[in-house]
């Protein structure tokens, strides 16, 4: 859906109370791994107590 509705050029994904990690890895069969393999832009992962940055681009620059 965001492929075709949203066109959106880079997704920061991010459910709430779900555990989408583990050890720095994406953990299989979560809603946002099945969110990231549907999707065609690139997607990054909330970190905490970072800031990213991002060009005009989407692609994200400082803090990934």
């Amino acid at each position: 859906m965001v492929n075709e509705l949203i066109k959106a050029i880079a997704v920061i994904a991010s459910y709430a109370n779900e555990a989408a990690t583990k050890n720095g890895k994406v953990i299989p069969g979560t809603r946002t791994d099945v969110f990231m393999q549907a999707t065609k832009v690139p997607v990054y992962l909330p970190l905490s107590d970072r800031t990213m940055q991002f060009d005009a681009k989407g692609l994200c620059v400082a803090g990934c």
